[in-house]
């Protein structure tokens, strides 16, 4: 079977659009995110985020509430794929993947990493989704979401942040500069990745 789009229904409650690798590590991947060339802005609303934005052929982000219903009725495994632009290459996977409903504000599961990428989802494991306008993160004083842009699953506030800005490989040494696409555990949060992509599938596929 090709890569491609196709049409699904998990949970009987409607069908939805989603983009599948058919051949990366056996296939059988929906991907969830992609970013390569920061065409598509990510500093989103709670509604967008909710929804899903961007074309499958180009920078997206499918919808934490696509999302749930993806992961509602089975385990699932969350593999992430990031590059640098100095095209150096690292994953991390987690066995144990999902997302809770909106009641729960898209509450993070993401336990039982493996990868070379260091573990930067530790501590965002458990915490609910945060957005500019819709703060749910940890941190006393500040919206993270605002700070750092991007909605994201924030702590007080992040180790990770896949939707942050697109910088071009941006580099900085400043505290409050950290407001790109960020992997702390691999190039700490001032240097910017090229490329990302967030892909599950069912931990028995």
């Amino acid at each position: 079977m090709q890569d491609g789009e196709f049409s699904v229904d998990p949970d009987g409650e409607g069908s939805f659009q989603v983009l599948c690798d058919m051949t990366s590590d056996g296939g059988g991947w929906t991907i969830i995110q992609k970013r390569f060339d920061g065409s598509v802005d990510f500093n989103r609303s709670w509604t967008d985020y909710k929804d899903g934005f961007g074309e499958f052929d180009s920078e997206f982000w499918l919808g934490l509430n696509k999302i749930h219903r993806l992961t509602s009725n089975e385990t699932n495994t969350l593999k992430i794929d990031l590059t640098s632009f100095a095209t150096e290459y690292k994953h991390a996977s987690y066995s144990s993947f999902g997302v809770g409903d909106e009641t729960s504000n898209f509450i993070l599961i993401a336990k039982n990493y493996v990868g070379n990428s260091g573990d930067s989802l530790k501590l965002h494991d458990g915490m609910m989704f945060t957005t500019r306008d819709n703060d749910n993160d940890r941190s006393g004083w500040r919206n993270c979401a605002k700070a750092f842009t991007g909605g994201w699953w924030f702590h007080d506030c992040h180790s990770s942040n896949l939707n942050g800005i697109y910088h071009n490989g941006h580099y900085s040494t400043a505290e409050g500069d950290r407001d790109g696409v960020v992997w702390e555990a691999w190039k700490g949060q001032q240097e910017s990745l090229k490329e990302t992509v967030m892909r599950i599938r069912p931990s028995n596929f």
